[in-house]
């Protein structure tokens, strides 16, 4: 059994492009899944390079960042090995535990998946979605001269 300072230092990159050929919440999945893997937390870092510099996966990472704080500690102490919370609450092998629920209700209903599919659907971040002043700022960066080749960096 290898002892956690053995492990090497792992740098994951997940390139997207485009919201509309990569959906956002495909995107999410492959980095929540990622950040879940059965390693040191302190040895793997996972960097998302959106080159169509997108709002809607701003959007996306922001309301994953929320959903990980739930999700990466309940694949650790449970030891799930469907890491993609989008493939484990497909799955019919997971529990339905009163923790299992709610953190299913916070991936496909009350936050994130409803959330980022209506952005996505709709082609923005409306208002409603905006909830604190970082949001804001971030946002406020987007105008319509914004092309895939010509965006800020965020």
């Amino acid at each position: 059994m290898m002892k956690e300072e053995d492990f090497p230092g792992l740098d994951v990159f997940i390139c997207t492009a485009d919201p509309y050929k990569e959906p956002p919440m495909n995107v999410v999945n492959t980095a929540l899944s990622l950040m879940a893997y059965d390693y040191p937390t302190d040895k793997i870092s996972v960097y998302v390079s959106d080159d169509g510099g997108s709002a809607l996966t701003l959007f996306a990472f922001m309301e994953a960042a929320k959903f990980a704080s739930h999700w990466l500690p309940f694949c650790r102490e449970h030891n799930i090995m469907e890491r993609s919370p989008r493939v484990y609450f497909a799955s019919n092998y997971h529990s339905r535990s009163p923790q299992t629920e709610k953190i299913k209700v916070m991936y496909e209903n009350e936050n994130m998946k409803v959330k980022v599919e209506h952005v996505v659907d709709n082609g923005e971040i409306s208002d409603e979605y905006i909830i604190d002043d970082q949001q804001r700022q971030a946002f406020d960066k987007w105008t319509n001269e914004f092309t895939r080749s010509d965006h800020p960096t965020v």
